[in-house]
Formats: structure tokens, C-alpha cells, sequence
């Protein structure tokens, strides 16, 4: 006989979601892991803040699209600025709280955590050495890669968890 599979080779699944599809398909696949290994799963969303400086006299319209079109620009106020973030963050609660509901249909514990900052810096931070980290490929375009770097690929690399990357 070979040897056996200690049943604990992970005391938690770290799941960071962003809501692209990618991210869906994660979630799925930590769940069913999380399930098959009698784990909790920590799920967390990362919203990186302040979208805007304070000091900065103009935003990126929130609801511009990527394309031939140019960024549209217009002066926000501190109040708008928190009306944005408030909605950004229940946004990250819903999403979580989807999970949540996921995890309860299949009698899996699942925690949720909305943190602030760089994704793949409060990732790796928030990770520890037995938890597995399951997360998307990829969740942001192209372009906006381009500016704030490979959240999964800098995960991959530095964190001191296992890692699996869902395409």
C-alpha cells in the first residue's frame, strides 16, 4: 500500500474575487475543493483606494468604457468621491454575500473580508503558509493590466501559500 493523503493538507482556501467571469469560475472551483477537503474558504475582495487623490481637481468618469472613445473628465467633489467608494464597497459586500449563500448550500464555512489596497500586496499579506489560494487568471483587461500589473501572476510568485490559478 502507498503512502496516505493526510486529509488536512490545507487549513483554509483563500479566495479573491473581482466579479469578472474568471473570478466566477474560481469560486466554483474553491468551493468544490473547499467541500471535498472539509475547509473553510476566506473569500475577500481588494478595492484599491483612494480611487482619487484629494488634491487631484478631476476623475476618470466611473462609467466609461474602454475603446475607441476618449476618457471623459470632470471635476468631483469629496462628496462624490464617497458616494462612489460607498457604492464600489456594497458592491464587494453582495458579491461576498453570493458566496456566503454558495458555501451554505453545501454546508461549507465561508468567511468574507473587503480589504483596501494593492490586490496582489493584501493578497499575498492576508495569505498564510497552509492556505491554498484559488483565484482567476486574469480579472482586469488588457489595458488596465498594463497600469497596475499581473494581480495573479505577482501572487503566484510571491506568495508563501500554494497557489492555483483557474482559466
Amino acid at each position: 500500500m502507498g503512502k496516505q493523503i493526510e486529509k488536512k493538507t490545507f487549513n483554509r482556501i483563500l479566495l479573491p474575487v473581482d466579479g469578472s467571469a474568471i473570478s466566477k469560475k474560481a469560486v466554483q472551483k474553491a468551493l468544490f475543493i473547499a467541500d471535498a477537503l472539509s475547509i473553510p474558504l476566506l473569500a475577500i475582495h481588494v478595492l484599491k483606494l483612494p480611487l482619487f487623490p484629494s488634491d487631484y481637481p478631476i476623475a476618470v468618469s466611473p462609467s466609461i468604457t474602454y475603446g475607441p472613445m476618449s476618457p471623459q473628465f470632470y471635476p468631483i467633489s469629496k462628496k462624490e468621491e464617497k458616494k462612489f467608494i460607498d457604492t464600489l464597497k456594497n458592491q464587494a459586500r453582495d458579491r461576498l454575500q453570493q458566496i456566503v449563500q454558495l458555501g451554505k448550500e453545501k454546508q461549507i464555512d465561508v468567511k468574507t473580508e473587503i480589504l483596501i489596497g494593492s490586490a496582489d500586496e493584501k493578497i499575498i499579506g492576508i495569505s498564510e503558509p497552509d492556505d491554498l489560494i484559488i483565484m482567476g487568471a486574469k480579472g482586469h483587461s488588457t489595458f488596465t493590466r498594463i497600469f497596475i500589473g499581473n494581480v495573479s501572476e505577482n501572487v503566484l510568485h510571491h506568495a508563501k501559500s500554494s497557489v492555483m490559478i483557474v482559466r
